[in-house]
């Protein structure tokens, strides 16, 4: 199952979809189980999170942030998550970080995702 879509961050943003993968926003109850652990909500591949999701997640919901995160997931399976390093403006480039369970890594997953465009 992929992220609630309850309120909050990324609540009212699309899916955006390659022919396999699909980036789905991370809502703030879905952001807050996962930094208490609970990963219940989700199905997640081994090895996800990684190391800097508990991070990305942390800047995305801060009060001040203008960062957005989204799960990457193959099959409904989160194999990642990424998101901006600062606002989404379709004025200015963004940037973007992103990362994928080892497993995932090791099959080159991350050649296939969207393309975010800015609106």
């Amino acid at each position: 199952m992929a992220a609630a879509r309850e309120g909050g961050q990324g609540a009212g943003e699309a899916p955006m979809k390659t022919r396999r993968l699909q980036l789905v926003p991370l809502t703030v109850d879905t952001g807050r189980a996962v930094l208490a652990g609970d990963l219940s909500c989700l199905e997640t591949a081994e090895g996800w999170p990684h190391e800097d999701t508990l991070d990305a997640i942390r800047m995305a919901f801060r009060a001040d942030a203008a960062a957005v995160v989204w799960l990457v997931t193959l099959d409904g399976v989160v194999i990642g998550d990424c998101g901006t390093v600062g606002p989404v403006q379709a004025s200015s480039d963004v940037e973007i970080g992103y990362g994928l369970a080892a497993a995932t890594r090791l099959e080159r997953k991350g050649r296939r995702l969207p393309r975010p465009q800015a609106r």
